[in-house]
């Protein structure tokens, strides 16, 4: 199930993809270990065998689903896929660990509120308690894994803000970038009409490039149920704000025309483009400062996380993995 996918990208730590934004738990604040073993200490923290077997084994419960028990003979960057994961969940909770012991020093938190909605999100994505208990069950994660996993996140990405919260873009540089990429700001207004059969669609289509009037067509047979209220109208949209096959058919179109028939998971869709034009920078001041600011803010970070593990002292015991 999709939902089910989605979460595990919620609950569970990526080996495939560490960054200092993760979403796993750290030796603060976590179970008690059952044994003294050590597998690395960061910024003056122990991390515990017991507790990176408990993150471990929650990791090879989902890589067996997804690719069965044969994952692990695989080899990456010339080691043991197994080899490599153990090694590199090592380095992401050694990385973890150093991002929330910065994170108490400065006092950064999270809310218990933001905490339990999100928990409640993740209830949402399930029909029934036993469900959602059920699916946990199956992935090797408890109840408590789940509010722990959503708490070291949320202190990381507030801490991350918190570091990060006095950078700007420059008007200047907003313009800039506008005018380099504003070719790519187009818009485009267009209707409609959806149809189940490709049989259906054809006799329509004939119709539509032989003049009748698109908008009652669509409304009249469109199984798109909006149809009936707009007649086809989608007003105006701009790149990624359709499904693909939509979008590269609209965009490829002039004011008037009228597309063949373009199939996508929900049907055959005729398509007619009634205006083009390109968005002021009035328009697209907001999304061009979200993409610039995220940059700067990103590319930051790495560095001040760089700097920071640096200076922190790291051990690690690989002979106890």
């Amino acid at each position: 199930m999709n939902k089910k996918r989605s979460l595990s990208m919620v609950l569970v730590v990526s080996m495939l993809a560490i960054s200092v934004m993760l979403t796993g738990c750290s030796s603060i604040g976590t179970a008690q270990a059952s044994d003294d073993i050590i597998v690395a200490k960061a910024a003056g923290q122990e991390i515990k065998k017991s507790y990176y077997d408990d993150m471990f084994n929650i990791f090879k419960v989902q890589q067996e689903q997804n690719y069965g028990p044969e994952i692990w003979e695989k080899e990456v960057s010339g080691k043991k896929y197994i080899d490599f994961a153990k090694e590199e969940l090592l380095n992401s909770l050694i990385d973890e660990t150093i991002l929330l012991k910065k994170a108490a020093d400065l006092g950064v938190i999270a809310s218990q509120d933001k905490v339990d909605e999100e928990v409640e999100y993740i209830r949402q994505m399930f029909e029934s308690d036993k469900e959602y208990k059920d699916y946990l069950a199956a992935q090797g994660i408890t109840a408590d894994y789940v509010v722990n996993s959503i708490r070291k996140r949320m202190i990381i990405s507030n801490f991350i803000n918190e570091v990060t919260k006095s950078m700007d873009v420059p008007e200047n540089e907003l313009r800039a970038a506008y005018d380099s990429m504003k070719s790519s700001f187009i818009s485009v207004k267009a209707s409609h009409i959806l149809i189940e059969s490709e049989e259906e669609a054809t006799k329509i289509l004939l119709r539509a490039k032989a003049g009748e009037d698109f908008n009652k067509l669509a409304a009249e047979f469109s199984i798109d149920p909006s149809a009936k209220e707009n007649s086809g109208d989608l007003g105006y949209f701009s790149a990624g704000d359709m499904i693909p096959e939509f979008e590269e058919a609209a965009f490829s179109l002039e004011p008037g025309q009228i597309s063949g028939l373009v199939q996508s998971d929900y049907g055959f869709h005729i398509i007619k483009v009634e205006d083009k034009k390109v968005l002021s920078f009035d328009e697209t001041k907001t999304q061009i400062k979200e993409e610039l600011l995220s940059n700067k803010k990103n590319e930051y970070f790495t560095s001040y996380f760089e700097e920071l593990k640096s200076k922190s002292e790291v051990i690690t015991y690989m002979e106890n993995l």
